[in-house]
Order: C-alpha cells, then sequence, then structure tokens
C-alpha cells in the first residue's frame, strides 16, 4: 500500500499548483478507466472524488517502453460543464519493481498541462486537451466492447434502484421530498419492429429477480432512442398508469426525468419529475441469478401503487413538477422525441401481459 500512498502524496504535490472553485453541478461524471476507442493500448484512470480529480495516464516512450504521467486537480463548473484546467503533468521513476522492498519513487514534471471538459449530456464522455492534441474520450465500457451495436440495449439489463425528486419545482405539497423505485430489466425482446428490454418492479428491493407476481402487476420495458441518445424505462405502476423515466445511462448510473402518465398518454404536455438512478444488480446477476438469494416465482399478490403512495401523502395532489421547456432547458433533451415509441411499448406491455 505504500506505493498507493506515494502516488497519492505526488498528486497532491501537483494539485497544489491548480486553482479554480467547483460549484454544484447537474451531472457526475463517472470514475473508471477512459480511453479513445481508435487508439486501444493507452488511456486514462480518472478517480473523482467529490470536486476532486486524480488522473494516471499509462502512454509509452519513445522506445516503446510503458509510461506513467499523473495530475489531480479540482474540478471547475463553467454554466453547468465541468472540467479540469490546465493541470501540471508529473511522472514518477525509480519507485518499486514487482517482487522488490518498497523504494520511494523520484517525481518529476513532464508533460506539461492537461485539460480535460466532460460532456454535460453524456457522463461517459470528454475532450482531453493534452500534448498538443485534442481528442474526444469514453468510460471504459464492458457493454461497448463486448456487444458492439448491442450495447446500448445490453447496458440496460440489470436492477436499478431510483430515487424521485417530487419536490423540485418550488412547490410545498409533498410531505417529503423524494421517493424511491426499483426496476429490473432481465431478457430483450426483439420479436417486434422496436427492441425492448422487459422485466418488472419487484416485489422488494432485495429480491433481484422478477416474480410471476412482478409480471403480472408491475412489469416494465424499455428502450434506447438514437435520435436523443436517451433511454426509456416504462413501469406499469396500476393497470393503466405508467412510470416513464427518460434517462442517459452510464456504465454505474443514469439521471433524467420521469413522467407519469395514463395508457398512450405520455407526452410533451405533461409533468416531468427529476430522477437519478443507480445500478445495484449487474446484467448477469438479474439473469442467472448470481448474487443475492433470488425469489422462486410465485402466485400473483395484491399490485401496489407508488403514484397512490404520492398522492395519499400529498392531500391527493401531485406536486407540480417540470414542463418539457424546463427539462430542455435544465438536461438539454427533448422529451417529445420518444413519445410515439413510449406509447407504443405500453401497448406492447398490454399485449405481452395479455398473453401470459
Amino acid at each position: 500500500m505504500k506505493w498507493i500512498q506515494s502516488l497519492f502524496a505526488v498528486l497532491l504535490l501537483v494539485v497544489a499548483g491548480t486553482t479554480g472553485v467547483a460549484k454544484a453541478a447537474s451531472y457526475t461524471p463517472e470514475s473508471g478507466f477512459w480511453w479513445n476507442p481508435n487508439e486501444p493500448g493507452s488511456g486514462l484512470a480518472i478517480e473523482i472524488e467529490d470536486d476532486f480529480i486524480y488522473v494516471a495516464a499509462y502512454l509509452y516512450d519513445p522506445q516503446g517502453f510503458p509510461y506513467w504521467y499523473i495530475t489531480s486537480g479540482r474540478l471547475v463548473d463553467s454554466a453547468g460543464t465541468l472540467s479540469l484546467n490546465n493541470a501540471q503533468v508529473a511522472t514518477a521513476t525509480g519507485g518499486q519493481c514487482l517482487g522488490c522492498p518498497w523504494r520511494a519513487p523520484t517525481n518529476t514534471p513532464a508533460g506539461g498541462l492537461m485539460s480535460i471538459v466532460f460532456d454535460r449530456t453524456d457522463e461517459t464522455r470528454a475532450t482531453l486537451t493534452w500534448g498538443g492534441q485534442t481528442k474526444t474520450i469514453r468510460r471504459l465500457d464492458y457493454y461497448d466492447i463486448g456487444f458492439g451495436p448491442d450495447a446500448e440495449n445490453q447496458r440496460l439489463l440489470g436492477e436499478w434502484q431510483v430515487v424521485l425528486d417530487l419536490f423540485a419545482a418550488g412547490n410545498n405539497y409533498a410531505a417529503y421530498p423524494y421517493y424511491g423505485d426499483v426496476v429490473i430489466l432481465d431478457a430483450i425482446d426483439r420479436s417486434g419492429s422496436l427492441t425492448q428490454m422487459i422485466g418488472c418492479r419487484p416485489q422488494t428491493s432485495l429480491a433481484l429477480r422478477c416474480t410471476a407476481a412482478d409480471d403480472s402487476t408491475h412489469d416494465a420495458a424499455a428502450f434506447y432512442n438514437s435520435i436523443n441518445r436517451r433511454s426509456y424505462i416504462t413501469v406499469r405502476d396500476q393497470p393503466t398508469t405508467y412510470f416513464t423515466y427518460v434517462a442517459d445511462v452510464g456504465v454505474h448510473q443514469f439521471d433524467g426525468v420521469v413522467q407519469i402518465h395514463a395508457r398512450n398518454g405520455f407526452n410533451e404536455n405533461g409533468v416531468f419529475y427529476p430522477v437519478r438512478g443507480f445500478r445495484s444488480a449487474s446484467r448477469s446477476a438479474v439473469q442467472t441469478g448470481l448474487g443475492p438469494a433470488g425469489a422462486d416465482k410465485a402466485a400473483p399478490v395484491t399490485a401496489r401503487s407508488l403514484k397512490q403512495a404520492i398522492l395519499d401523502s400529498n392531500d391527493g395532489v401531485m406536486p407540480k413538477g417540470l414542463t418539457a421547456a424546463e427539462v430542455k432547458a435544465r438536461y438539454g433533451f427533448d422529451v417529445s422525441e420518444g413519445a410515439f415509441m413510449v406509447n407504443y411499448t405500453t401497448r406492447l406491455m398490454d399485449e405481452r401481459s395479455t398473453a401470459k
């Protein structure tokens, strides 16, 4: 662990020369490995904690030997866009070799200045300026690598824990500002003209699997809209009431909005509420049961309604929420671009439910 402590010490020395105060932003770029898919074999390890960013770039020297550069700094929020601006890069040499006793490396400024501007419309993309070049980098994504053109569909599979903010528009109806939802997508239906990921809202947050009861009362379906590069996830809340999440989906999280609507009723004139979702189980976990104990198939139980719970806690009134124009101003996309397919999805869900 001493080499990790030494690396962090280098990073802290580097950041001492950076400036800038970060503000709260409406998105959080994902930590992990980033790369340019056109330049495999090199990339960056990026760790983001609060408004602090650590970057370690793995490249090669002119002779082709592996070479690491490191830097860090404060993320600056400029007009809602997070960036690392002109951070001094350093390199460390003479440190510990594999299996050898630990020795401290020598830290030397090298590589010039680095800037990274994260894409506010996509948490998995950024622009890197360094070494006299500017290029687009992406979050290293198993789904992109493993599934190619089918990546956006496969990425949706898994279990998602969702937080709904029904208090964001300044109204005072909500007895408590946040509500939660759990969505499982465990299969892909390619039988129709619209490829859909299907699943359910499980009976509990620990179930991990969709039971017969879940499929009967709270089924779910989702699709990826290539027009606005968002995913639309629809969950049946009551027999003719649906929650549709419009989200920018990353590897581990998503954010966007939700509309509560009737069958065929999703539209730009409806009310939208901010949401954030977090992957709580993997694609393989919900498909194979590997992980927390799965649930056996069970007989249908009494359906429960999240919408009714919201109404019950707000004197029978739904919170004000956001208009489509406010969604576009805040998130930069037009929710109506997927309306036809959302309403088509509710019809397909009814057809699948009737066929069971």
